[in-house]
């Protein structure tokens, strides 16, 4: 008896071990199989959670972690958490299209788990709970209620201006029909993969506040969805993501997408690493780390961005066609931020690698930095660009340009470099010879006319560093870099067969000379730029005035542009 006790007994932790070992297994794959997010909008967007024993199962009630259950599922939509195979059972994500047009717009209510902050708008009373009560919360202006007050709760939601109700949205194809002439619709164009686990977190965010047609993730597609919003009025776009994202979208915009009507303006929602377009644009350096730990202040920070885009103000950018010719290839690329060679791009080149290698290194921004500093205290020892500069040949407005000893030069169209630093900085030193004729050097005495820099004044800036040192201490205040030009064109030719390191708006390379790099202007993009509450009234009435004339047939849509590129230039915003 004893022996059949301890058979059964040892049979049955050994068919146990084997069914949980079953179970995760399967649901692991069936997660990686069918339950990657929807492209369907209106469908659950259904993504693995890491953090499934903080999750309540909304279909079951049970825990998200045990050993017998499956993975659990979080839809990036409507934030409804579930066991992987609950999930099939729940239906109704956010609304986004209806056949039917009324003068009101109801609640959508969503049955959730709330935090426990949230109040409840009938009793004023906390919703959310400790002990795992479910409430219900509004999936357009994020109003919660509880379960018994839902009954008696007003009826009529007040969705934000910026959100395309579900009544103006016709699917299959996807249409917008015309808007209220007061409604202010925002598009976001959104790379989840920028800044992390922040990407990603932003994208949930965005998604509580608009209905989810105007959430674009660029890997799903996005940028060919935004010509469905062809034609709206006063329809802005904000670029959540880092400098490259920005530079991508209006790629698309200005040579891509054949837009019919005038292009709408960008703004930006800074994720990446650098941002310093955005920085440049009064949009910030990132979101902090406390913000991008926690759900509730990123949709914080995401909303005041979404209103900021109607207090922004309209101004222009400069971009740039890059052209690289060497012995074996020839490439054009647009530049909107900066160009760099040299040292400055070996660094950025190394940094890069490591990255791609090992990018469990790269959590934070401060980390981030040390590692780019180790990188250039390595760069100073190396002395990969020694003597770079004797091997150039700079042209500016086709004047030849006088070199000193210097191991990088570095073109700048925005007033920020390197995540925030201003490398040119003000220059009020006077002399009778035109920037394409001077160069200045350490402790020389007579100087070039030296304009304050601006991203819209059809210049480009050229400045040089000695060393990977010198660079360091430029970009913490220390020392200022070697101012050597400023023109509307230049040429670099680059001899000999050594390697040549480059990058273009932070995206690094190496390639092998003899090279011929020419710069010269492309265009003009139409941004956005955050004002202070102050001058933001005076930037306003002149935005409205120009409208009206537009709108009165006094100024056509070119007049109007050129007016505002004025200002923009005038005011310097």
């Amino acid at each position: 008896m004893e022996w059949n006790f301890w058979l059964i007994l040892w049979g049955l932790i050994i068919a146990s071990l084997a069914w949980f070992i079953i179970v995760k297994v399967s649901g692991r794959n069936l997660s990686l199989r069918d339950h990657k997010p929807s492209t369907v909008p209106g469908d659950h967007q259904w993504v693995s959670i890491s953090q499934t024993s903080l999750s309540t199962c909304i279909f079951c009630n049970k825990n998200l972690d045990g050993w017998f259950q499956l993975n659990g599922v979080q839809c990036q939509v409507c934030q409804v958490s579930s066991h992987l195979l609950c999930s099939r059972n729940l239906k109704g994500c956010k609304q986004v299209s209806e056949n039917t047009f009324t003068d009101f717009f109801y609640h959508q209510w969503q049955e959730i788990y709330l935090p426990l902050t949230a109040k409840c708008i009938r009793c004023n009373s906390l919703c959310g709970s400790a002990y795992e009560i479910k409430s219900f919360q509004c999936l357009w202006c994020q109003k919660t209620v509880h379960q018994k007050c839902c009954e008696f709760a007003d009826k009529i939601c007040s969705p934000p201006s910026y959100a395309i109700l579900p009544a103006f949205v016709q699917m299959n194809p996807l249409k917008i029909k015309k808007l209220n002439p007061k409604a202010t619709p925002v598009v976001v164009v959104i790379n989840p993969k920028s800044g992390g686990q922040v990407g990603h977190m932003a994208l949930r965010s965005f998604y509580s506040f608009l209905n989810p047609i105007q959430v674009l993730n660029v890997y799903q597609g996005g940028l060919e969805r935004l010509k469905a919003f062809q034609g709206i009025k006063n329809l802005r776009i904000l670029a959540a993501g880092g400098d490259g994202t920005v530079s991508r979208l209006l790629s698309f915009l200005y040579d891509e997408s054949n837009w019919e009507q005038e292009i709408p303006p960008v703004g930006i929602f800074p994720l990446g690493t650098g941002n310093d377009l955005a920085f440049t644009l009064n949009w910030g350096k990132g979101v902090s780390s406390r913000e991008s730990k926690n759900f509730e202040s990123m949709k914080e920070v995401s909303k005041i961005s979404l209103k900021s885009l109607f207090s922004a103000y309209s101004t222009y950018l400069d971009r740039w066609n890059i052209s690289i010719c060497t012995s074996k290839s020839k490439k054009s690329q647009i530049m909107c931020n900066y160009l760099g060679l040299g040292v400055d791009a070996k660094i950025a080149h190394d940094f890069h690698s490591l990255r791609e290698s090992r990018p469990y290194l790269f959590q934070s921004r401060s980390g981030n930095r040390l590692i780019y500093s180790q990188l250039g205290g390595k760069e100073f020892f190396n002395r990969m660009c020694k003597n770079f500069s004797s091997r150039l040949t700079v042209k500016c407005d086709r004047a030849k340009l006088k070199l000193p000893n210097l191991e990088g030069i570095i073109f700048l169209n925005i007033e920020s470099y390197g995540g925030g630093v201003d490398m040119w900085g003000d220059s009020e030193m006077l002399s009778e010879s035109s920037a394409s004729e001077s160069v200045t050097s350490p402790g020389k005495k007579e100087y070039a006319v030296w304009r304050k820099q601006f991203r819209n004044d059809n210049m480009i800036e050229l400045i040089g560093v000695t060393s990977a040192f010198h660079l360091g201490e430029c970009q913490v205040g220390l020392s200022q870099t070697i101012k050597l030009a400023q023109g509307r064109s230049f040429t670099i030719e680059i001899k000999g067969r050594g390697k040549i390191p480059i990058q273009i708006d932070g995206e690094p390379e190496i390639f092998k000379g003899p090279a011929t790099i020419e710069i010269e202007r492309k265009d003009q993009v139409h941004m956005l730029s955050r004002t202070t509450e102050r001058f933001h009234k005076v930037a306003r009435k002149v935005q409205d005035v120009l409208n009206w004339a537009e709108e009165t047939h006094i100024l056509d849509s070119n007049q109007k542009m050129l007016l505002l590129q004025e200002f923009s230039k005038r005011s310097r915003i």
